[in-house]
């Protein structure tokens, strides 16, 4: 069980003091990461050439993501580029990121821009965790990527959950074949899915501050997973 990681709490603490309600995707990915949830390697860049340096260390290719207490919901102010493939493509979208976060709002603070591997693709599921005025501390599961809208497919359990509980819900999804291996695709890493499933349980129950946790995509292999976005929301 997660007692309550002193890097996470400082993290968190340190966002509470600034007064905000969301972490930016560094801090995120950050709890994440010394919280046992395993994520796409990334590294911050606070300069074209410290981006060019983190890419080479990463591996092409890289996805950029803005960094901006600010900012929530990065893809809706265009703060995500996918799929960047050599040198020259790095330095255009490493100046265009931050032009295109700063024309919604000019005085938006930005901090510099997350570089990230590139998953190769899989099966795309959600994990999220929130506080349900009714139930308390939930952990929820469904399907992502291009399913997610459509089907809206979900189950949610009260946390802490069991191992019992992780793959129950698993099974509850109307959706659940895909978890089996869908034509002729090998069936994705169940154990790995159920121990982010237990990993975000555990946070959502240490950390009294979080309100909300969202880890989407989480992408699925045939051998393990991992987080390619978190978003984390606290209370004030």
């Amino acid at each position: 069980m997660i007692t309550i990681d002193a890097e996470a709490k400082r993290i968190i603490d340190a966002v509470r003091t600034d007064k905000r309600c969301n972490l930016s995707v560094d801090e995120a990915f950050r709890v994440c990461d010394v919280c046992g949830i395993p994520t796409a390697p990334w590294q911050i860049a606070k300069s074209e050439s410290s981006a060019i340096t983190s890419a080479q260390r990463i591996g092409y290719p890289v996805a950029l993501k803005i960094i901006s207490p600010e900012i929530v919901h990065k893809s809706e102010a265009a703060g995500v580029m996918l799929n960047i493939s050599g040198e020259d493509a790095l330095k255009a979208a490493y100046h265009l990121i931050i032009k295109r976060a700063l024309m919604g709002d000019p005085e938006r603070q930005i901090r510099g821009v997350l570089v990230q591997s590139m998953i190769a693709p899989g099966t795309e599921v959600i994990v999220g965790a929130l506080r349900d005025e009714q139930f308390g501390p939930s952990v929820m599961f469904g399907l992502g990527g291009v399913f997610a809208e459509a089907l809206n497919d979900v189950s949610f359990r009260v946390a802490p959950l069991s191992r019992r509980d992780a793959n129950d819900m698993i099974n509850d999804l109307r959706s659940s074949s895909i978890m089996k291996g869908f034509r002729g695709r090998p069936a994705p890493d169940r154990e790995a899915i159920i121990d982010i499933l237990l990993k975000v349980s555990e946070i959502i129950v240490a950390f009294r501050e979080i309100e909300s946790l969202d880890l989407n995509p989480v992408i699925v292999h045939e051998k393990g997973a991992v987080a390619v976005d978190s978003r984390i929301m606290i209370q004030q």
